[in-house]
């Protein structure tokens, strides 16, 4: 780290959301304090362990930083809750300099104030690889956050993004080569709320589909990816 542990803090106090009418004490002290709202409080948290959900040598760090907010409230949305207020637990490894703390900071606060979200503060700390973990609360009316439990058989369950997209695309940039045609041509994956590992099985289990019950619906026509974005890393800025 080319400043110190304080002179970092200061910095990254700069770029966090942590003001607000709501916000009683930002950061800066040895807790933030809120002021409570009327409805159910929901909270979530999700971390990023380099070599694990990313590598910083192909994703830059503020799409490093965005994703990590987007993940945790993606939990929050789908309990039909609104995000309140996010913090991060950070760990940084030597070799990271004060500018790509700073980028990663600046991509939570891009993400934060996208989603109404306030970033009100975290811990810093030193330690062999970069962990990115992100606590948000949020809050949804009183006995209305929607749970996995409550699926039914004939539901419609509708899932935002591609499955599977963000893996793919850090195999491909891993693999230092261009996409194949094969791989352009191939259909986005369709299933139950899979926003996590296990997501889609579970559900199906509980609403008591079989596997032959999932439809598999065509998607439309998609243009293929320009040359630029048949490199691109797996870092998009989408939920998981």
């Amino acid at each position: 780290m080319d400043i110190s542990e304080d002179e970092l803090i200061t910095a990254i106090g700069r770029v966090l959301s942590g003001t607000g009418p709501d916000v009683l004490v930002p950061v800066g002290d040895d807790a933030a304090v809120v002021r409570g709202g009327a409805g159910d409080l929901v909270l979530t948290t999700d971390a990023l362990v380099e070599g694990t959900h990313f590598d910083r040598a192909m994703s830059r760090p503020r799409d490093i930083g965005y994703k990590a907010i987007a993940a945790s409230i993606s939990d929050i949305a789908a309990m039909a809750a609104s995000p309140r207020y996010a913090l991060c637990a950070l760990t940084l490894s030597d070799d990271v300099d004060a500018g790509w703390a700073m980028e990663l900071f600046g991509g939570m606060r891009e993400a934060s104030d996208e989603f109404a979200c306030t970033l009100i503060g975290g811990n810093l700390a030193l330690g062999p690889e970069v962990t990115v973990a992100i606590t948000v609360t949020g809050e949804v009316a009183r006995g209305a956050a929607v749970r996995r439990s409550g699926a039914q058989p004939e539901d419609v369950v509708v899932v935002t993004g591609t499955l599977g997209g963000a893996a793919a695309g850090r195999r491909l940039a891993r693999r230092g080569a261009p996409w194949t045609e094969d791989e352009l041509d191939a259909p986005p994956a369709t299933g139950s709320r899979a926003i996590s590992s296990g997501s889609a099985r579970r559900a199906a289990s509980a609403c008591g589909w079989t596997r032959r019950r999932f439809r598999r619906t065509p998607p439309p026509p998609r243009a293929k990816p320009s040359a630029a974005a048949k490199t691109t890393s797996c870092s998009q800025r989408c939920p998981r």
